[in-house]
């Protein structure tokens, strides 16, 4: 233990805490020495994974992003599409199990903490309306269907607790959802909604005295549809219900938490196809650039050679017209001094120009000889 934790980056402690909660089996005190000195040593086989709980196990906190946490790369392998061993039919069966008999009893017997802790502040708003008679102070479980809903609620939730799940529900004094409440199963949390029936056509006094309830678990998909709903009928009311109704709420957390499985893999089928046509992309992108590159460049070598020709033609026609001017001077009235000035100057002037004589022309070449390879259309 001390050595793979010291491997992950924790201390053993921690690491089979972090075992502990994903209810893998710790070696027993002296395993390890009993292994290491030839001694006969047991060892405990995995249990089944718990429904809804991931097959990663994560020690320490970290940024939550949820199935986008694992980023893929270019050189990165994509797992292979997740597989499950137990098919769900089994799986509920195990679940079913696990849940053993759910009764729901008297809130004064045995309320689970929650539901303890919501009686609690009921009375504190009973006594508050005793003293104001303000409506908005009113006790919110005197009726015999909120003790209703809250003897269901507290059944599920002693359910699920024997179980190894936690049950939330809000208990501030002014909840957003009184009507939400919730499971955690492994790592996923499964909601619901127990509510009221909305009944038509019936006066009010009548749907208080015979109010009938519903629980819809919430699904994961976006058009509010429920994922399994229940509600009271002739054949059964809710309470005939609870066993049931806690077996699909921990299912529902294992069908989640495959659909996050497989959601996850596509994303990152998706995210790779993404990355490569990036790369594709880009890799054409670059050639693009890299061809009009060269283009540009070999325009202007073209456009710096005619330059250069014409340069040097300009230059050799000005020595030709020196040295025509300079045949013919005794046909002109200019001094021999004068027209010595004017041909020198001229002279300069055609090698300033001439590509052989300013050194343009040895750049030209260099520049044609030591040009890269054109890349191929």
């Amino acid at each position: 233990m001390r050595a793979l934790a010291a491997e992950v980056g924790v201390s053993d402690v921690a690491l089979a805490k972090a075992c502990r909660k994903a209810d893998i089996p710790v070696p027993e005190r002296g395993y390890w020495a009993r292994k290491q000195a030839g001694k006969p040593t047991s060892k405990r086989p995995l249990p089944p994974r718990f429904p809804g709980a991931s097959d990663t196990i994560e020690i320490g906190g970290g940024s939550y992003r949820g199935y986008y946490r694992s980023e893929v790369g270019l050189d990165t392998p994509l797992p292979p599409p997740p597989t499950f061993e137990e098919d769900m039919a089994a799986l509920t069966e195990r679940v079913r199990r696990m849940v053993g008999k759910v009764t729901c009893p008297k809130l004064t017997t045995s309320p689970h903490r929650l539901i303890a802790t919501l009686l609690e502040k009921d009375e504190v708003r009973r006594q508050e309306y005793a003293r104001t008679r303000f409506s908005m102070y009113a006790p919110r479980y005197d009726t015999p269907n909120a003790k209703r809903r809250l003897r269901i609620l507290n059944g599920i939730f002693l359910a699920a607790a024997r179980a190894g799940c936690n049950a939330s529900i809000d208990t501030t004094k002014w909840p957003r959802n009184p009507n939400d409440a919730g499971i955690h199963v492994g790592d996923q949390h499964i909601t619901f909604t127990l509510e009221p029936v909305p009944t038509k056509g019936k006066p009010a006094s009548a749907v208080r005295q015979q109010e009938h309830l519903r629980l819809s678990i919430h699904s994961r998909s976006h058009n509010g549809t429920a994922h399994k709903s229940w509600q009271d009928s002739d054949e059964a009311s809710l309470e005939d219900l609870v066993c049931t109704i806690v077996v699909e709420i921990i299912v529902a957390a294992e069908t989640f938490h495959r659909q996050n499985a497989v959601c996850h893999h596509e994303w990152l089928v998706k995210r790779k196809a993404e990355l490569v046509e990036a790369e594709h992309q880009r890799k054409v992108e670059q050639i693009r650039k890299a061809r009009e590159q060269q283009e540009k460049e070999e325009r202007e070598r073209i456009e710096r050679l005619v330059g250069q020709a014409m340069s040097l033609h300009q230059a050799e026609t000005i020595r030709t017209y020196v040295q025509a001017v300079l045949t013919r001077a005794a046909e002109m009235p200019v001094t021999p001094e004068n027209l010595d000035r004017w041909a020198t100057w001229a002279m300069k002037e055609a090698d300033r120009i001439d590509p052989v004589k300013n050194g343009s022309a040895v750049g030209g070449i260099l520049s044609v000889i030591g040009a890269p390879p054109l890349v191929p259309k």
